[in-house]
């Protein structure tokens, strides 16, 4: 019993060591392996509308990921419809051969997470409680870490977690040797990049001083919906700081990156807010490239955005179309913070 003890402890510890939510799935996961060797478990996240963001298993020693395209079980997708029809935390399903258990272990506005364990035969009542109370730390601590990553007046991620993502997103491979596995993602097609995006708000500080920052908060909320609301599942939307949003396009051609920012240009501007009759955004884009750092990447971005601002303003610029008309040269960029107005 103390061994079992000493070992869901060294587990626990490790998974409140970490401050990264897929790498704390796959701890959990590893850590629920320590209790229930040898069965089927996966982390499966879920759409409010049911469509499946992504899974997360682990198998003989191995970390997976399998993306939005992917399938899953069309048995755990029906237990999956229960659950969320009948607002369960847990259950128990009963199957032919063996037995399901599913826990609900985050929840968001934006989808749902699932622990799900298949078993040949029920829990015993010490594998029970011992799962029930590691469950129990793992939310807590999750809740703590999604507080942390969120920015309190949009709940969008905040300018830290965006930091951390994109420097992650460097070093993919070193996170999959991590993981001591192999990651399954959708590939790239040759046209197809990633894509970073800066959005400002147009003339925030008049809006400020005329309405005050109230009305600027309201305003600063709208923006962050309508950018949540407007972009795919698998791109990711930041608060950055001030009137300053971040968007992280993936596996777009520069056609389809076009069409989601006058998406979004369309859904920001269609605001119904009482006093303004017009709110825009101005954006600076750049291509997302693995050889180049990403402090790098973002003063690109900001050139295009400056660009953006210093030429009406309500429109997008690509820094590698201020590249080809040789309106800024790589080597005259400067680095730092630029004020916008």
């Amino acid at each position: 019993m103390i061994n079992k003890t000493n070992n869901m402890l060294k587990h626990i510890a490790s998974f409140t060591s970490l401050r990264d939510q897929e790498l704390l799935a796959f701890s959990l996961l590893q850590s629920v392996t320590s209790i229930l060797a040898h069965q089927n478990k996966a982390v499966v996240k879920l759409s409010l509308t049911g469509e499946v963001l992504n899974q997360i298993y682990f198998s003989d020693g191995d970390y997976h990921k399998l993306n939005a395209d992917a399938l899953i079980d069309e048995e755990w997708r029906g237990f999956f419809t229960y659950m969320q029809a009948s607002a369960l935390e847990n259950h128990r399903f009963s199957k032919k051969a063996g037995v399901t258990y599913i826990y609900s272990i985050n929840q968001s506005k934006d989808y749902n997470q699932y622990l799900v364990i298949d078993l040949s035969q029920n829990m015993s009542g010490e594998q029970s409680h011992m799962l029930s109370g590691m469950l129990n730390i793992f939310n807590n601590f999750n809740a703590l870490l999604t507080d942390s990553q969120t920015d309190e007046l949009t709940g969008l991620l905040n300018r830290k977690t965006f930091e951390k993502s994109i420097a992650s997103f460097h070093s993919e491979p070193e996170k999959s040797e991590h993981f001591k596995g192999s990651e399954q993602r959708k590939s790239q097609t040759d046209d197809e990049n990633n894509w970073i995006v800066i959005a400002d708000v147009d003339h925030f500080k008049s809006i400020n001083d005329k309405f005050g920052h109230l009305y600027g908060d309201e305003v600063l909320i709208h923006i962050a919906n309508a950018l949540k609301i407007n972009i795919r599942h698998k791109d990711v939307v930041f608060r950055f700081g001030g009137e300053e949003f971040v968007v992280f396009f993936k596996n777009l051609t520069r056609k389809k990156c076009e069409e989601a920012l006058s998406r979004l240009s369309k859904a920001i501007s269609d605001a119904n807010l009482v006093q303004l009759d017009n709110l825009t955004v101005s954006f600076g884009v750049t291509k997302f490239n693995p050889n180049i750092f990403h402090t790098t990447l973002m003063d690109h971005a900001d050139q295009a955005l400056y660009y953006s601002k210093q030429n009406g303003r309500n429109k997008y610029t690509f820094f590698e179309d201020l590249i080809k008309n040789g309106l800024v040269k790589p080597d005259d960029i400067s680095f730092g913070g630029i004020d916008y107005f």
